[in-house]
């Protein structure tokens, strides 16, 4: 397993356990443009974006933090579909059981059958791939 930075390490763990509420909040995001869009009546439109609310999803899709959502979204996604499904519910319970801290191994040993020291191997190599997905390695 390939060592990474402990402030690299930290920032993916962050991403990974904030990766529910960001999937929530770019659904919320994708709903609002979507029912703000206006119905297309077959009218040709100009070149230019002269509607209102086409401007503000156009800014909204474009702004930096909803593309930075969609990066660690895409990041995580990516690293967890390439996991088997043991693997993937020792990460669901290790970082998304609890909102504010990773659950404890010695927690989880008898729910997921893995020794500790195996569940440390799974969760590091999820890390460091969400890590390489995200740049950070």
């Amino acid at each position: 397993m390939r060592k990474i930075a402990k402030d690299s390490w930290a920032i993916t763990e962050r991403v990974i356990r904030r990766y529910p509420e960001n999937k929530k909040l770019h659904e919320t995001i994708l709903e609002e443009i979507y029912e703000a869009t206006p119905y297309n009546d077959g009218q040709p439109r100009g070149s230019g974006c002269g509607n209102q609310t086409e401007a503000k999803a156009i800014k909204a899709m474009c702004s930096q933090k909803v593309q930075r959502i969609e990066r660690e979204i895409k990041a995580v996604e990516m690293a967890y579909g390439k996991l088997v499904p043991e693997h993937q519910r020792i990460i669901r319970v290790r970082f998304w059981s609890n909102r504010w801290r990773n659950k404890p191994y010695l927690w989880m040993e008898d729910e997921a059958g893995y020794s500790e020291r195996q569940m440390q191997r799974i969760c590091g190599r999820f890390v460091i791939e969400v890590a390489k997905e995200l740049g950070e390695v």
